[in-house]
């Protein structure tokens, strides 16, 4: 959609939108889309009735039980779909039949199967797979710097991504630590290098979360399809006052140098009676005047204009679908106990 101008305004074709759940994540989407010129939040869905409730209050617009009613909503353009990991097929398949645009919170689906069945319904379609790291400023910067080819030749990569407890209560059976953690760094790495994996062999722990049949730690050793080899670790056990309930980290190496993005310490710390905190100013920010910033909301941003002027989206399904696959294979090498190849 083209813009109007008139003198030195700029007037945005107006966007009607729905956000599908209303957890951590489908809120903050919300929050996001009203503080975007242009954009009308008319819907959410949520099964939960004190959760509708609250959103009704807060944001002022209908709540509904089921998605269904929510995607129907007349002259709807878009939707942000923040369902559980594995609930994603049958509301973007009804989203994608209605035309709308839809923003589809990463994985794309936790079975390949629904993937691909995603990405076919998708053709022609506005579908954004919301990996959101790759709107922050830190990765995107290093991602240029290894594709200008600034430490040399490639030798390893490292990633680390250990998170607070809670999601693994919240979730229950809907996800896996690979699926909901692991899947960050899985496309942060194939981004950030230009490489597919093609490779893995996983061991992993599970104490702490042994009762709910999740694994508390993960650690991946792996090879990129020219040969390069990698690591990763993932855990979601930390208690939840660690930092900002986040430990993350990217290292690349080079023959001539190297690239690092630290994620726990973001540039702010507060120490009070209690502890010392390194309070959130990446991931997600709210402004004094309601507005939000941060990486959700750039995602968002981009989202919108793509919705607005038919552009591609910054992030191809097929590498939403590619971290499936990792994915996968890292869950069967856990099950196995053996490497397992990552098909192309």
């Amino acid at each position: 959609m083209p813009r109007t101008i008139i003198g030195a305004i700029v007037t945005l074709p107006r966007l009607k939108v729905a956000v599908i759940g209303a957890g951590l994540m489908g809120r903050r989407h919300a929050q996001a889309y009203c503080s975007q010129p242009g954009v009308e939040l008319v819907a959410i869905a949520d099964r939960d009735s004190a959760t509708r409730q609250a959103v009704e209050r807060d944001f002022g617009v209908p709540a509904h039980h089921d998605w269904q009613t929510a995607v129907a909503t007349p002259g709807l353009d878009a939707v942000s779909i923040c369902l559980p990991d594995n609930l994603h097929l049958a509301a973007t398949e009804a989203a994608l039949a209605r035309k709308l645009a839809v923003l589809l919170e990463k994985p794309i689906a936790t079975d390949l199967a629904d993937a691909k069945r995603i990405a076919t319904l998708a053709e022609g379609r506005t579908l954004l797979v919301g990996h959101m790291l790759r709107f922050d400023p830190r990765y995107q910067s290093a991602r240029r710097a290894f594709a200008a080819g600034r430490i040399g030749d490639f030798v390893h990569a490292k990633s680390r991504r250990n998170s607070a407890r809670g999601a693994a209560e919240r979730y229950g059976r809907a996800t896996s630590l690979v699926f909901h953690v692991g899947v960050h760094d899985i496309d942060l790495l194939q981004w950030t290098t230009g490489r597919r994996i093609r490779q893995v062999m996983a061991h992993g722990t599970s104490r702490l979360l042994a009762v709910q049949g999740h694994h508390d730690s993960v650690l991946v050793l792996g090879r990129f399809e020219d040969g390069a080899p990698f690591t990763m670790e993932m855990s979601w056990i930390l208690p939840a006052h660690f930092g900002l309930g986040l430990d993350a980290g990217l290292d690349l190496l080079g023959t001539q140098g190297r690239i690092e993005v630290h994620g726990l310490d973001q540039g702010l710390r507060i120490a009070d009676a209690d502890a010392v905190t390194f309070p959130d100013t990446t991931r997600w920010v709210e402004y004094d005047d309601g507005s939000t910033g941060g990486i959700l909301t750039a995602e968002i941003a981009h989202f919108l204009h793509a919705v607005r002027t038919g552009i591609p989206v910054g992030i191809p399904v097929e590498d939403a679908i590619s971290a499936v696959c990792v994915a996968q294979a890292i869950e069967a090498s856990l099950q196995s106990g053996q490497p397992m190849q990552v098909a192309p």
